[in-house]
């Protein structure tokens, strides 16, 4: 691996029509230290992997490594033992960075103590950028949160071991900019109710990460009595109400459903209510598969 001052690690699957943009904003950085880019590859059948060969090819910054359908969280493990570089971008293929990202993203590591700092959330995510010695300390992600072709909760969990060795985080949303494409790349009925299935079953996890965390777990879930997830909380995320809107959406930004009429904002109650009963069969999946009950 080349040795450089920032290393963007980009986890991507079937991100043709994306990638190609995301690696040249990768590199095209105001940020005045040396960047190299990691694609990570996880078996698509798109085309992605090709383009990403040509793209090492063209340039020498840029390598690529295919994870053969092993998962994401698998792919990035791989990427983090390989990474010589003093801080480590984790990436997906369909963000675009604006030209001062990474220069703004690192004014915050301003002492030893600041194992990442994230635009997305206070306990990391996509975008987050890691000293590198520190991940590669803490071994990476804990590939029990690992699935084929993607993987969740694993990026708070690496947090919370962050956090009880001492290290802090920041979150810089307002400041940090960048673009998810994704949020524009579901326009069918089909496409919506597929992304919002994927969204719903990845939740299985919440019970294994309650398991390794259960203090933490308490504050983060907003759990009331040992084991239930406040519901109020699985209404506010379907239906946007965290963030002040009311739409049918995700925390990544997607909107299913505007709520910008009374008959859809009735839907949205409806569908909201079923979101909450959805994702508490799912967690109860995941309480049975992984010993720890929470719903």
């Amino acid at each position: 691996m080349v040795k450089s001052d920032l290393l963007f690690v980009i986890a991507t699957k079937n991100q043709g029509n994306t990638i190609e943009r995301n690696v040249s904003l990768c590199l095209k950085q105001t940020f005045k230290g040396k960047i190299h880019v990691l694609i990570v590859d996880d078996k698509s059948t798109d085309g992605s992997d090709k383009i990403a060969i040509k793209l090492a090819k063209k340039n020498k910054n840029v390598e690529f490594v295919n994870t053969q359908g092993r998962g994401r969280v698998k792919g990035l493990n791989k990427a983090i033992k390989k990474a010589n570089s003093k801080y480590l971008c984790l990436s997906a293929g369909d963000i675009f960075y604006k030209k001062d990202f990474v220069k703004t993203i690192l004014s915050y590591f301003n002492n030893k103590s600041i194992a990442f700092v994230s635009p997305f959330s206070d306990t990391g995510g996509n975008a987050t950028v890691w000293q590198t010695k520190i991940i590669q300390d803490l071994n990476g992600f804990d590939e029990d949160f690992n699935e084929k072709g993607t993987g969740f909760r694993d990026d708070t969990d690496l947090a919370f071991r962050a956090f009880d060795k001492g290290y802090k985080s920041v979150f810089t949303y307002k400041t940090a900019k960048f673009e998810h494409e994704h949020k524009l790349n579901i326009p069918t009925l089909k496409n919506k109710l597929k992304y919002g299935w994927s969204r719903l079953k990845i939740h299985r996890f919440d019970p294994l990460l309650y398991k390794k965390h259960p203090t933490r777990g308490i504050d983060f879930f907003d759990i009331k009595l040992g084991f239930i997830r406040n519901p109020k909380k699985d209404f506010a995320v379907a239906t946007g109400l965290w963030k002040g809107n009311f739409d049918l959406s995700s925390p990544q930004g997607v909107v299913l459903v505007k709520g910008d009429t009374f008959v859809k904002k009735i839907l949205i109650v409806l569908m909201g209510l079923a979101y909450v009963i959805a994702i508490k069969s799912v967690r109860l999946y995941g309480s049975i598969k992984y010993k720890k009950l929470l719903i």
